[in-house]
């Protein structure tokens, strides 16, 4: 996989999504998120001030998606 100019190996499945900006609002993106919420095992709330992504993950729990993680800053993950 090109990445920056360099090939790297494919170490996962990777999907293309271009339903939605960079910059998609809340509503834009519960209404994609939701299509398939038996889809989401873990959904990551990445962007925006601390207070709207802990509202925004709470919004996601709320709908059924059981495991909404808001990082902290230099946190990491195994996938």
């Amino acid at each position: 996989m090109p990445i920056f100019g360099e090939s790297y190996d494919l170490k996962a499945h990777v999907e293309i999504f271009d339903e939605f900006s960079a910059h998609a609002d809340r509503d834009a993106l519960m209404k994609w998120i939701t299509k398939c919420k038996s889809c989401w095992r873990k959904v990551f709330v990445v962007h925006g001030e601390e207070t709207a992504s802990l509202e925004f993950a709470q919004t996601l729990r709320d709908t059924g998606i059981s495991e909404v993680i808001v990082p902290e800053l230099n946190q990491s993950f195994v996938l």
